[in-house]
């Protein structure tokens, strides 16, 4: 309806328009839909020029002067007698289905336009004509729902892929309607099918036989499914892969080669990528370029403007035919190679950016390929490609570290880990287990963290890793100082940092010291504790890491609050907070929000408290680290707001009107609320 509106404004102000698109979206449709609309501009007619079954481009002419009843007078060409024919006439001619003679269509349209001023030309085809003053107007798949979006049948009608599946599935089954029992299947086969509306009709028909459901399921091979169009249809839309092939054979050799190329790549990419993984056997980097350029122009690719760069990318129906094709030409592990290695390069790059300035950015480059880099670690596992594969998910570790993602971060980890040859890399193990080890701490899995802590200690000293080996002592130490082992701590800590000074680490000191730090505080020395986290945040910031930094700032924020100076503690979690914001470091956020919660109970604002504790442990849930479901979480909350509000208690808890440590002033709490249950009383501690 929105397209409708918009070709009609068009078409009043050029004297050709084309609709431009990929087979299958229905511009044939919107040609017709649009001519009945203005039927009443042209007094001569609106004439249909249908070429799809025109296998000679000189016959161009003829098929039209056929559809106007145009003789052909002798010795002259037929393109004369048509230019003859709507010299004086005002009439709309639709050029449908171009793109296989586009070269006659656009010699044709221009005969006719110098021709005749008053008629108008609507085009459909998969690439413009390129003839001058020509409007070319890309018809869009249509609107589907937006990914991970609830089933809220209400909502449903807003999206034309959706309404238009509901209207073809109801004209096979009569009875078939959109339940809340369905309603997610529907949604995600118009999304699956891009919106593309040939592809919608195709799986609406199969309701006859299949649940939406079952359908869903099945469009994994949705070339073998979806078949049995309009018999009525020409061939090519009766199957959606017939309607693929098409656009296909239209293309020259090195085009096809790319966009089969081209289907490796998982959520778009890069003009620089795919010159780097696409090119060879034929193709040079240098002719990327100008055929990437032809695949958008046929509408095959599509290109995005995004933030300072164009990404390009296949609809998934498209890319899984280039995918099927790839596989035809015996092409499909070379290039994937190539993709893995290309992905395995970039992260390694941007896992040396993590610790400084360019933090910021590599996260974002990182954040635009998620969906290359997964696939580059589903081919290095699923192909024994173990080198690669332990060397972008140790590349990749930092990352997911700093943005939370320590599922996703621990399943990748472990599955390069398992590869049968893994410890013939023993660089790259080491690396890789330090951060599974890291990954299953966070998500409270202790056993599996302490085994592959000790496991990545021992494959770095047998390499003689001394980066490697530091880490995972320092780590070590950070899990001691969790459990309350502060002697243990003490002693990985001293290891590490005699290995950080060798080697000049000090991004690793830095982060020794925070831990330090952290083991001071625990043992109620805080004077020592803020001493060893300001060197901590001084290092970290002549570095430029933000997060790091961030983090420490939370820590040394939180312990002035504590101690009575508010304002500047306040300050400092505010600064944190907008640090985790800006990295979409989930932790960091869920951390605040607790300590906010805490400085609100120091301030006596419970209401404010409670909210704030709730988001933070809503926030931990989701990111499923150590605290994620445990009760202890709400009861500590609980604990200290009930301690705050109990005013008796409270003025235990205040001198010189300054609130004593919260964690002094939670063992007062806990005693009178636990005395009687001891076991809870420690659990919740």
């Amino acid at each position: 309806e929105l397209e409708l509106a918009e070709v009609k404004a068009h078409l009043g102000a050029t004297a050709l328009l084309t609709l431009v698109g990929v087979g299958g979206l229905g511009k044939t449709r919107l040609a017709l839909q649009v001519a009945a609309a203005v039927m009443d501009d042209y007094p001569d007619g609106v004439w249909f020029v249908d070429l799809a079954p025109v296998g000679d481009a000189t016959l161009v002419p003829q098929v039209m002067a056929d559809v106007l009843g145009v003789k052909e007078e002798v010795g002259r060409p037929v393109v004369e007698a048509l230019a003859k024919y709507v010299k004086n006439l005002r009439l709309l001619l639709i050029l449908d289905n171009c793109e296989h003679m586009v070269d006659a269509c656009a010699d044709l349209a221009k005969h006719l336009l110098r021709a005749g001023p008053a008629i108008k030309l609507l085009a459909t085809s998969r690439e413009p004509l390129r003839v001058a003053g020509e409007t070319a107007y890309p018809v869009p798949a249509l609107a589907v729902p937006d990914p991970g979006r609830a089933a809220d049948l209400e909502a449903l009608g807003r999206y034309e892929s959706v309404r238009l599946f509901i209207d073809r599935a109801a004209a096979v089954n009569p009875s078939f309607v959109v339940t809340r029992h369905n309603a997610a299947s529907v949604i995600d086969i118009c999304r699956r099918l891009d919106g593309i509306p040939l592809a919608l009709e195709l799986a609406a028909a199969r309701v006859r036989a299949l649940s939406v459901a079952s359908i869903a399921e099945r469009l994994s091979d949705r070339f073998q499914l979806l078949t049995g169009g309009d018999r009525t249809a020409m061939p090519r839309q009766q199957t959606l892969r017939a309607a693929i092939d098409w656009s296909y054979d239209l293309l020259t050799d090195a085009e096809r080669a790319l966009l089969r190329r081209l289907s490796v790549f998982a959520g778009g990419w890069t003009l620089d990528a795919a010159e780097i993984v696409c090119s060879g056997a034929g193709i040079t980097a240098a002719d990327v370029l100008d055929l990437l350029s032809n695949l958008v122009d046929k509408s095959l690719v599509v290109a995005r403007e995004g933030t300072g760069e164009i990404r390009y990318h296949l609809l998934e129906t498209v890319r899984q035919y280039g995918s099927d094709k790839l596989r035809e030409a015996n092409e499909n592990g070379w290039h994937r190679d190539a993709h893995l290695e290309h992905f395995r390069s970039m992260a390694e790059t941007a896992d040396s950016q993590l610790r400084g300035a360019g933090q910021a950015q590599a996260l974002d480059r990182l954040r635009a390929e998620n969906d290359n880099l997964r696939a580059a670690l589903e081919w290095a596992c699923s192909a024994r490609r173990t080198a690669s594969g332990l060397a972008l998910a140790g590349a990749l570790g930092f990352a997911w570290h700093i943005r939370s993602d320590w599922s996703e971060g621990r399943y990748w980890l472990q599955r390069v880990e398992e590869a049968p040859d893994a410890i013939d890399y023993p660089d790259q193990l080491a690396w890789t287990l330090y951060y599974g080890g890291m990954m299953a701490m966070f998500l409270s899995d202790t056993e599996r963290s302490e085994r592959c802590l000790t496991r990545s200690l021992a494959v770095a000293r047998t390499c003689g890793n001394r980066r490697c080996e530091a880490y995972a002592l320092e780590w070590q130490g950070a899990c001691a100082m969790m459990a309350g082992k502060f002697d243990l701590a003490d002693a990985r800590h001293a290891e590490c940092r005699i290995i950080f000074h060798e080697i000049g680490d000090r991004w690793g000191t830095a982060f020794y010291l925070w831990h330090a730090g952290e083991i001071r505080h625990g043992r109620g020395d805080y004077a020592g504790a803020l001493a060893l986290w300001e060197q901590s945040l001084a290092i970290f910031q002549e570095l430029g890491d933000e997060h790091r930094a961030g983090t420490v700032l939370l820590e040394v924020g939180m312990l002035r609050v504590r101690n009575g100076e508010f304002q500047a503690g306040a300050d400092m979690m505010r600064q944190s907070l907008r640090t985790g914001n800006k990295l979409g470091a989930k932790f960091t956020i869920a951390n605040a929000l607790w300590s906010f919660g805490e400085a609100a109970v120091c301030d006596g604002n419970q209401k404010s408290a409670l909210e704030l504790f709730l988001a933070a442990v809503a926030l931990y849930d989701a990111i499923g680290t150590l605290r994620s479901g445990a009760p202890a979480v709400l009861e500590i909350a609980a604990a200290r707001i009930w301690f705050a509000q109990n005013q008796a208690i409270y003025e235990h808890a205040v001198a010189d009107k300054r609130v004593l440590a919260m964690d002094d002033a939670m063992d007062v709490a806990l005693g009178y609320k636990f005395a009687s249950d001891p076991v809870s009383r420690s659990e919740t501690r």
